[in-house]
């Protein structure tokens, strides 16, 4: 046969080849994608979630060491960020969502109430918690003094205690808050008394022989001292002078006789220098040890009498009650007697301040109920912890304290947080985020809708965007298509060609 009729139909076969390709290409692309657009693009979908990129894939990829340094990372330089810069008060980060902000933190007040009302209120709470505490406090300060737990002022403590007891006498709302008391006292018991004495314990009845027997020096003192005065002395030699003429005017003849011998020895005299002389003799009798006890048990029987007398009915009356009062105030509130108490309790406090708490128990002699102490003081802890007070107390302090935190500027955070902190939270969040991701992958795409922004996406193209789209990402591939038809359409027609010559067709 003719070779031109190989090359002929060879030529023909080719362009058909080459031609129904390219149509079929055309077709798809124009007629076939936009009816089957959406199936595809599910297709695609489905391909990528479940193979191309599934949730085991991202898993593992989650798992290489470069990620989690990546995201670790990425998360200390948004802290970095963050922390450095000037931050206004929550409020002013919040102005938009403050209503939200409120109900969270009111929220997150009460959520923590409750936590705590829960773990306070459990049976076991005080022994688990409380009382090992309390335990391990006594423990720790044991062996330590009041002296040492103080600071630096702990010795000025003593001193101070001292001017404060002194400087009562002169506190008039102390002294009349002391009257009513004393008074309110007083009343109830004239109420039920038939006698002074039953108004005192024997240890004041003791006290007041003692204060009797005290006073003593003072008052003799004084009444030395009214003796030696001239005019109180000339009083008493008159006194004397005038018994005396009384006594003998009383004896008649005798008593002139007698008188003329008083008047003729100038017994005048000798009373003035008797009673010169008295204050001085009285006082250096008074100092013999024998007088002095005569004087105390004298005074101290004087007092016991005087209780025990039987109580005037005007006693009882408010007057009489009042007058009493101010003399049991007059004798005890006295500059001297505070000053005695002071000196007292600056010796208790510093005697005190030197003594470990271990030792102040001993000497109270609680050796034996550290135990019981520790259990009272579980029992009154929990009591204070449950009562409703106290969760409303710890309301009002946080809210208080939130408050006073939203309208303070936060500033710069880095200069509370270093580096090194800052650094293990970044880690921490890394570890957390990762572990989050790792097991929520799944519900994370399915509720996020991830993939279907794939269907989204091509669904959204314009049908000859689409096309022209997928012909310039495959344009090589679909031209090597065209060339793929025409060159088998020309093996088809040489083929056919040669078979029509052989006379086979």
């Amino acid at each position: 046969m003719d070779p031109r009729a190989y090359l002929v139909n060879a030529a023909i076969a080719a362009a058909l080849g080459a031609g129904t390709n390219e149509l079929a290409i055309v077709a798809i692309l124009r007629y076939v994608l936009p009816r089957k657009k959406s199936e595809i693009a599910r297709r695609i979908r489905d391909l990528i979630a479940t193979d191309l990129i599934s949730p085991e894939k991202m898993r593992q990829k989650l798992d290489e060491p470069g990620v989690g340094r990546l995201l670790e990372h990425s998360i200390d330089d948004a802290l970095a960020s963050l922390l450095a810069r000037n931050l206004p008060e929550p409020d002013a980060l919040l102005a938009d969502h403050l209503g939200s902000f409120d109900q969270m933190l009111d929220g997150a007040i009460e959520a923590l109430l409750d936590e705590f009302s829960c773990r306070v209120a459990a049976p076991d709470f005080p022994e688990k918690v409380v009382r090992p505490f309390l335990a391990e406090r006594w423990d720790a300060l044991r062996s330590r003094t009041p002296r040492s737990l103080m600071t630096a002022q702990a010795d000025r403590v003593p001193g101070f205690v001292a001017s404060w007891i002194t400087s009562l006498p002169g506190s008039e709302p102390l002294r009349e808050s002391v009257r009513r008391s004393v008074d309110r006292w007083l009343a109830r018991r004239i109420a039920a008394a038939t006698s002074a004495s039953d108004l005192l314990t024997p240890g004041l009845v003791t006290a007041a022989e003692d204060l009797a027997v005290s006073q003593a020096p003072a008052i003799i003192g004084q009444l030395m001292d009214i003796l030696r005065e001239p005019t109180v002395q000339n009083t008493i030699a008159d006194g004397i002078m005038e018994s005396i003429w009384s006594q003998l005017r009383g004896q008649g003849v005798m008593g002139g006789i007698k008188g003329v011998f008083v008047s003729a020895m100038n017994i005048r005299r000798d009373i003035d220098g008797i009673c010169r002389r008295l204050p001085d003799a009285l006082e250096a009798s008074f100092r013999q040890p024998l007088n002095r006890d005569h004087l105390a048990a004298a005074l101290r029987f004087a007092v016991r009498k005087g209780f025990a007398r039987g109580l005037d009915d005007d006693l009882r009356t408010p007057e009489k009650r009042a007058a009493l009062v101010d003399l049991l105030l007059g004798a005890l509130w006295r500059d001297d007697i505070f000053r005695k108490a002071a000196d007292k309790a600056e010796r208790f406090v510093t005697d005190a301040f030197g003594r470990s708490l271990e030792d102040t128990l001993l000497t109270l002699g609680a050796e034996d109920s550290v135990d019981a102490i520790l259990d009272e003081a579980t029992a009154r802890v929990r009591r204070i912890l449950v009562h409703p007070a106290t969760r409303g107390l710890a309301a009002d302090q946080l809210r208080e304290l939130a408050a006073a935190w939203r309208t303070r500027p936060l500033g710069r955070l880095d200069r509370f947080i270093g580096d090194d902190t800052r650094q293990r939270v970044a880690a921490a969040a890394t570890r957390e985020a990762l572990e989050m991701l790792r097991g929520r992958l799944e519900e994370l795409t399915e509720q996020s809708g991830l993939w279907d922004i794939v269907v989204a996406s091509i669904e959204a193209y314009d049908d000859a965007e689409l096309a022209a789209m997928i012909r310039q990402l495959a344009r090589s591939e679909l031209r090597w298509i065209t060339v793929l038809g025409g060159c088998i359409g020309a093996v088809v027609g040489v083929l056919q060609t040669f078979l029509y010559a052989r006379g086979w067709l």
